[in-house]
């Protein structure tokens, strides 16, 4: 019985085996997020474009304490590099303690949930893993000799940030284009200025020309935010553009790509007779990224997904921005306070005049229509879970057009004051045309439960606030 029991583990194990450590060489790193133990949020995400070397340790690991001094050097002589070292099963506390005694130049990061162990199958410690712009394990194993990691490190540094193509999430081709005025819109030396939509069109194209007065108002009114609209003419030459735009009263530049070789690198189409192309529609974030494609754009779904575009430059607002939401949400609330759960969802706790706790939660989600916006909204509650206010970031849009959601909020939290989950339509009438948002924001509102679940976790740092 007992061989049989054997080999039947040994069966197991084979076919079956648990991801080894040098397995991850070549894979995608998975995303993480934890506090350093200075309270700064620290994430995968967050250093996209960036090489990184991850050092997982323990405070309690002789080997890995011997290894600060190398670490530090690499630290020193690579400044394009960073260095984050994760403590596997170690507290805050054993962490500074480790800070001061043994002096490292790099980030720390505790994790005594051992959720990065888990999510990068570490198996022993000392283990790096150097990860390059793109999100790729380019090395795992034991810090090896400066000669075997120099050419991983100096490699992963000289190479680009990300690959060049019509993908999500790629760095969209470049080019340069002159509109009817004579000006030049150079893609690259936009990027990381505003969030940039790209749209090709034919003037032959019908359609286009119902659209024109669409098109000015789209244009009267995004021109003004962090975004910038770019109209490529596709197989039209600079003077059939210019009296187009004569013609129709055009108030928008419109970029000349009369040979198609714009259109060409971004998968656009053009017919024989140059009247229809296939209408495309790219959304570049700030970072130089392709966040969104729309292989489709018509008259019927053209404001709503500019409507969408305005949305992705909100999608991650800047910390000083977010505080000032937070406290818009809870006036009067001090001492907020960020905490990371499990789930990697961020609850700022604060403390009311009452000496109370109240909770601040952003929540950002993307709505899957054409003529809506993404919901994006902050909301306050306390310890009962009870909502107190909500905030939104991002207006509902209908076809491009912002609608009044003040009745509807208070309704939504007149409901929520009296119980949790909430049911559109049953508890609750949603915004005529607006269903799909409404249904997001009480789904959002509908994780309070869980959010306050996860919170009693934090017991101790919910403590020391209110001291």
């Amino acid at each position: 019985m007992n061989k049989v029991f054997i080999i039947i583990i040994i069966y197991i194990l084979v076919l079956y085996p648990s991801p080894a450590p040098a397995d991850m060489t070549g894979a995608e790193a998975p995303e993480f997020s934890l506090q350093d133990i200075d309270g700064n949020i620290i994430s995968l995400s967050r250093f996209s474009g960036t090489v990184l070397m991850l050092v997982h340790f323990n405070t309690y690991c002789h080997s890995c304490r011997e290894e600060v001094a190398r670490i530090n050097d690499i630290v020193q002589k690579y400044k394009n590099l960073r260095v984050i070292g994760i403590a596997i099963g170690n507290d805050r506390e054993e962490v500074l303690e480790f800070k001061k005694k043994f002096k490292p130049d790099y980030d720390l990061v505790p994790d005594p949930q051992k959720q990065i162990y888990e999510k990068y199958f570490v198996r022993t410690v000392p283990l790096i893993d150097i990860i390059d712009r793109n999100g790729t394990i380019r090395f795992r194993g034991k810090l090896p000799a400066e000669s075997e990691l120099a050419p991983v490190i100096e490699r992963a540094i000289a190479e680009k940030e990300a690959p060049v193509g019509v993908a999500l999430w790629n760095r969209p081709p470049d080019f340069s284009l002159k509109n009817t005025e004579g000006e030049t819109f150079h893609l690259y030396d936009s990027i990381g200025k505003k969030t940039i939509t790209l749209t090709f069109l034919s003037i032959r194209n019908e359609g286009v020309k119902k659209a024109i007065e669409i098109l000015k108002t789209v244009y009267s009114r995004y021109k003004r935010e962090d975004l910038d609209i770019i109209r490529i003419a596709v197989g039209d030459s600079a003077e059939e553009v210019k009296r187009f735009r004569e013609r129709y009263y055009v108030n928008y530049p419109i970029y000349v790509d009369e040979n198609g070789e714009v259109a060409k690198l971004y998968g656009v189409e053009i017919s024989p007779n140059r009247a229809v192309i296939s209408n495309k529609v790219f959304i570049i974030n700030k970072k130089g990224l392709i966040r969104y494609m729309q292989d489709e754009i018509s008259l019927e779904n053209l404001n709503g997904v500019l409507a969408k575009a305005s949305s992705y430059f909100r999608e991650e607002l800047p910390e000083d921005l977010l505080m000032d939401y937070i406290r818009r949400v809870a006036p009067g609330v001090k001492n907020f306070q960020k905490i990371i759960l499990e789930n990697e969802q961020t609850v700022y706790v604060g403390v009311a005049e009452n000496n109370g706790k109240i909770f601040v939660r952003e929540v950002f989600k993307d709505v899957l229509c054409d003529v809506c916006t993404n919901v994006h909204f902050v909301y306050s509650f306390d310890q009962s879970g009870k909502i107190k206010n909500i905030v939104l970031i991002e207006s509902i849009d209908l076809y491009g057009v912002p609608i009044s959601a003040d009745d509807y909020l208070q309704r939504v939290m007149v409901k929520a004051g009296q119980k949790l989950p909430l049911h559109l339509k049953k508890d609750v009438d949603a915004l005529t045309g607006a269903t799909q948002s409404c249904k997001l924001i009480v789904e959002g509102l509908n994780e309070t439960p869980q959010i306050l679940a996860a919170l009693k976790k934090h017991q101790d740092t919910l403590g020391s606030i209110i001291q």
